[in-house]
């Protein structure tokens, strides 16, 4: 099985706009390098580079196909599918990467009633009805996407405006962070955390992130739990 996808690797990957460009035209069908570049206006050379980088980060492969002007050509196309989540606001930074399954098996009322339609549509897929009804299921998917991308928007603007009245809420310590920033951690680690998860994640010292934890359990913002392993966990 293939190693997972490296989000730092795939970030850097994706913060070139030719490597954009290649990826977009390699999610139209599989290209040669020659076919690309000459489709971007670079030279070979330049598009086999960006080639590489998005190949050893796990985005495209090389396969080699005959050709009927020559020797076997050396073809590029997308290995795998990635949904990567980038969200900014004052109260709030997350990114998060997830692989495309292999198989669907979302329950959702839309999905459930998207993929009966798609099997059923198999009885038509050589004629012109098949294709209108087909055309209608992409049609309905993309509009069920964007509206799944403006409800995320809207709940992250939400979340930013329930921590900036925590904020308000909370009482202020001298602390190189806040109470609020505290719990924020603790949600975005899933409810809990170690004292080791907590420290990566405010970038102070141990001394004064125990201080702060102190405070919180005074004001009764956390519980402190011990596990198996004899760590500190932090809960909600």
């Amino acid at each position: 099985m293939d190693e997972g996808l490296d989000i730092d690797k795939l970030t850097y990957a994706l913060g070139s706009d030719t490597r954009r460009k290649i990826l977009s035209l390699l999610s139209q069908g599989e290209d040669y390098p020659f076919s690309l570049a000459t489709k971007l206006k670079l030279t070979p050379r330049a598009v086999i580079q960006n080639l590489n980088i998005l190949e050893e980060t796990g985005l495209v492969e090389k396969i080699v196909k005959k050709s009927p002007y020559g020797p076997p050509r050396v073809y590029y196309r997308i290995k795998r599918g990635v949904h990567l989540n980038i969200s900014l606001s004052p109260r709030c930074f997350r990114i998060k990467m997830a692989e495309l399954p292999d198989k669907i098996e979302s329950e959702t009322d839309y999905i459930k009633e998207a993929l009966e339609e798609f099997e059923k549509l198999a009885l038509f897929k050589h004629n012109s009805e098949g294709l209108k009804r087909i055309l209608e299921l992409l049609n309905k998917t993309e509009e069920k996407l964007r509206e799944l991308e403006e409800f995320q928007c809207n709940l992250l603007k939400l979340k930013d405006r329930i921590f900036e009245e925590i904020e308000r809420i909370l009482p202020s310590e001298t602390s190189d962070i806040s109470l609020a920033p505290l719990i924020r951690s603790l949600i975005e680690l899933g409810g809990e955390g170690d004292i080791l998860d907590l420290l990566e994640y405010h970038k102070i010292s141990k001394n004064r992130l125990e201080q702060l934890l102190e405070i919180a359990k005074k004001y009764n913002l956390i519980k402190e739990k011990k596990v198996k392993e004899e760590k500190d966990y932090y809960t909600l």
